[in-house]
């Protein structure tokens, strides 16, 4: 179970925002929505309040284009913003997904389990981002620090240079160093904060973080200083100090003093990694105040005797990184242990030699330069990044960041240089893993949509040059969900691990293999001569998904749509492309699934069609064109009516009629079918409270319930709602579900019923006998009727199967305390036989058509 989600919306259109509302009630429950009609309003509220991910409309009354995403990150940085398009947007989608964008979606083809995937998706990927981007700009920030640290002896500069700067690394707003002495705590250098502040409250020793920091030898950190029972309340509120992080500064057991960082604008959240950059932070400075005092005692002699050399190469010997002091000649002079172990050699091979008769020619030839231009120019060259592949003593590649620094005798002439040497080599290890976590998949290791952009425009590119022919696949599972639902997340997970593995193997090595989320993933499959030779590459796929998956223990049968779009014959540019082979890929599912399409313009045209049709649907209800109509059910011993069917219809003005098998699957897809679920819903219960007021006979209506408004936790108060609102007894509410929905999850189904039951309403079972229903499951539910699918009525004359089913499910049925019900009934010869095999009751056109509200009236009056 996921935690609630914040998104904040910015788009100014009030219908789409309306559509995109409706969207985010269809998030499982998980996400709450604020709306800002301008960018300036969006970023008002991004200041006011912690959103989850910021969906931005690039086409907005005071910013349009690509300028509206980049004034939004640079003015928050670290949420993750998901671009709505329009159909022709692409170029600029793609250009949002290279800024920084974490997804786009196309607006109208928005349903409420896409949006919540998107969210989640991009909060993660967005959170794995400022991670790494923090890690290493942390990471950086140490290391010049560092350097700053180690390049003096005076001890005022260490601490001057290095207080602002750790401040800033932060990100809090001000930073104290202090140092103890006789007991007392004095500050030594302030980074933006008032003096009187600093009088008040640093210095009192109640409040001084550095107490509790000295009892524990560690980092300490007051997220919330003004309700950490730690400090003093009253004081924390007096100094408008919000949060505090502190360092102290240990050596040989005793604590030196302390850096301490505060955030005085707003509460700050010190995070691990602030934690651990203030402890290596603290051991730099340790060392640095340990190495300046012995220095400075060894500065007030008068020779340098034998105790100072020895003072002076514990002073080397104690640094974190690798010293050394070269003189003119680049004859090593001093070297510390460090530097001589990373050059894979003792001290004492180093001294009196040059830099060029110790190390490795490669590595020679990279540092010797650094050296000479210090000797040359006087100056200090820093944070030199190197790499030795061979003539190491280790014989690897490894990595160095290393910076020189003049030294000088009292009459300013050179004497040498002194060097500061720090392998980075792990660091750099560890930054090759973030960039492959950066552009990879976390779940499959397959690269992700960012990493398939950039390789998709590179493959192009050859494409191009070369005069061949590239194909880009869109694969999604079938039925996906249905595994998430019924087994688990990780059972999809481990499903998505399968498939990943499976398709890398069943491509060829040249090809490439991404997901870009959720079930979908795109193939490249390039330098090929006919589209024929990416169809055997399809068909291999589709091949390889005729095999069963090991799943949670249970083996399943999983089947994949594919589309392919072919370069240069459907486009030449990267997002037609991908959105062509997504177009193929949804003609596919609309063929059954378990198939490949190739992308043609017949298809393009009727995607653009369904869409135009989509937009139509969902505002046919504001424009009053859906209507309801009843189809009678009677009971077969009596011929009495006894229920009604209750039918939407959708009367378009200018298309005429739109039959339900056109615009229900649309509906369905789309997340709409819940918005006309519940206008059917309260158009059948007002039409009963109507009927009822005109004194005709009170009766059942069945209303079907689609398996999104089931799945939906608001159903059962939004039905409880509609019967108070419509003044109707819930008696005369029936329910239908179908066969399938029921066994998909019984426990929930079970639960879901149950509680409907509960409130007095009817539940049946619609198109039985198409699903895969289990006896022992279909008890726990409570049931009343069971409606005969209509393909088992229609050859009951003819075919004897048939005849067998509807006999078999009607005993079944009578048995568990249910009735029976036949749709679809047409003929004489199927109502006899549906007589004599005990079915209850029957609907069908032998009896009526489904009539208008009116006419049905009608057919009320006369029974009355």
């Amino acid at each position: 179970m996921h935690a609630m989600l914040k998104i904040l919306l910015i788009e100014d259109n009030a219908g789409d925002a309306e559509l995109f509302s409706e969207m985010v009630g269809n998030c499982q429950g998980n996400c709450s929505l604020e709306v800002a009609d301008r960018l300036t309003a969006g970023m008002k509220l991004l200041d006011e309040d912690r959103f989850d991910a910021v969906f931005l409309d690039l086409g907005l009354p005071d910013s349009a284009g690509i300028d509206t995403l980049r004034t939004l990150q640079e003015h928050t940085a670290d949420v993750p913003v998901i671009v709505l398009t329009g159909l022709a947007d692409g170029e600029l989608a793609s250009s949002a997904i290279a800024m920084g964008a974490q997804d786009y979606l196309i607006k109208g083809n928005i349903e409420g389990g896409v949006l919540y995937r998107s969210v989640l998706y991009s909060i993660e990927r967005k959170r794995n981002e400022v991670s790494i981007r923090e890690r290493k700009e942390l990471s950086d920030a140490l290391n010049r620090l560092d350097n700053l640290i180690h390049s003096t002896l005076d001890l005022d500069a260490i601490l001057s240079r290095v207080v602002g700067g750790a401040a800033r690394a932060i990100g809090v707003e001000a930073a104290v160093i202090g140092l103890l002495q006789n007991d007392f705590y004095i500050i030594k250098s302030v980074h933006n904060m008032d003096e009187s502040l600093v009088g008040r409250f640093v210095q009192s020793r109640e409040m001084q973080g550095i107490y509790h920091a000295s009892l524990v030898r560690d980092v300490v950190s007051f997220s919330d200083a003004g309700n950490d029972g730690r400090l003093n309340r009253d004081m924390v509120a007096s100094s408008g100090i919000r949060s505090m992080m502190v360092a102290p500064f240990i050596s040989r057991g005793m604590v030196l003093g302390a850096i301490s960082f505060y955030s005085l604008s707003r509460p700050f959240l010190f995070r691990d990694v602030h934690l651990d950059f203030a402890r290596k932070l603290s051991f730099s400075i340790s060392t640095a105040l340990e190495n300046a005092r012995l220095y400075e005692a060894l500065r007030r002699s008068d020779s340098l005797s034998r105790a100072r050399f020895a003072q002076l190469q514990a002073v080397y010997a104690t640094a974190p990184v690798g010293l050394c002091f070269v003189d003119t000649d680049l004859r090593y002079v001093h070297i510390n242990e460090r530097l001589a172990e990373l050059n894979g050699r003792l001290p004492d091979q180093h001294l009196g030699r040059t830099v060029g008769e110790v190390l490795p020619a490669e590595l020679a030839d990279l540092v010797v330069p650094y050296y000479r231009t210090v000797l040359d120019t006087g100056k200090a060259v820093e944070n030199v990044e190197l790499k030795a592949i061979r003539g190491t003593a280790a014989g690897d590649e490894r990595h160095w960041l290393n910076s020189y620094y003049p030294v000088t005798d009292p009459d300013g002439r050179i004497m040498g240089v002194n060097a500061v040497v720090q392998e980075i080599t792990a660091r750099k290890k560890m930054e090759e893993e973030i960039r492959h976590l950066a552009n990879h998949d976390a779940l499959t290791g397959l690269p992700n949509r960012r990493l398939f952009l950039e390789l998709i425009t590179l493959e192009l590119a050859q494409a191009r040059r070369h005069g061949s022919k590239m194909t880009v696949f869109f694969l999604d599972l079938d039925r996906f969900k249905n595994i998430n639902d019924t087994l688990g997340h990780e059972a999809g997970d481990e499903l998505l691990k399968q498939v990943a593995d499976g398709l890398r193997s069943t491509v060829r090595s040249s090809d490439t293999v991404a997901r870009i989320g959720g079930d979908e993933f795109n193939i490249i499959v390039a330098d090929v001569t006919r589209a024929e030779d990416a169809a055997d590459v399809a068909r291999k796929i589709v091949e390889y998904f005729g095999r069963n998956f090991l799943i949670a223990g249970q083996e399943l049968h999983i089947t994949a749509s594919l589309g392919i779009s072919v370069f240069p014959d459907d486009s030449e540019e990267v997002e037609s492309l991908l959105r062509f082979a997504d177009i193929a890929m949804y003609h596919a599912k609309e063929k059954g699934g378990n198939n490949c399409q190739f992308y043609n313009p017949d298809i393009n045209t009727r995607s653009l069609e369904r869409i135009r049709l989509e937009n139509l649907l969902r505002a046919s209800v504001e424009r009053d064109e859906l209507v309801v109509h009843y189809q009678p059910l009677v009971d077969i011993a009596t011929n009495r009516m006894v229920c009604a069917e209750a039918l939407v219809r959708w009367e378009h003005p200018a298309m005429g009629r739109i039959e339900p098998a056109q615009f229900i699957p649309l509906a369905e897809e789309s997340g709409f079918i819940t918005s006309i679920d519940e206008w059917v819903l309260r158009t059948v219960c007002g039409q009963l409270n109507r009927w009822r007021r005109a004194g005709l006979p009170a009766f059942r209506v069945t209303v079907n319930i689609s398996a999104r408004f089931f799945e939906n936790s608001a159903l059962v108060p939004t039905i409880a709602r509609i019967l108070q609102e419509t003044n109707v007894p819930p008696q005369y509410l029936d329910l239908e579900i179908t066969e399938s929905l029921a066994m998909s999850n019984v426990e929930r189904a079970a639960a879901r019923l149950k509680e409907l039951a509960g409130m007095g309403i009817h539940i049946s079972i619609d198109d039985f006998g198409t699903g895969y229903s289990s006896l022992n499951y279909l008890k726990r539910l409570p049931i009343e009727r069971l409606k005969i699918d209509r393909s088992f009525v229609k050859d009951i004359t003819t075919d004897p199967d048939d005849r067998t089913i509807i006999s078999a499910v009607t005993a079944m049925a009578h048995n568990m305390k249910m009735k029976v019900i036949a749709e679809g009934v047409e003929t004489e010869d199927q109502l006899a036989f549906l007589k004599s095999a005990g079915c209850d009751e029957m609907q069908g056109f032998l009896i009526s058509r489904p009539l208008p509200a009116g006419e049905f009236a009608d057919i009320l009056l006369r029974a009355a």
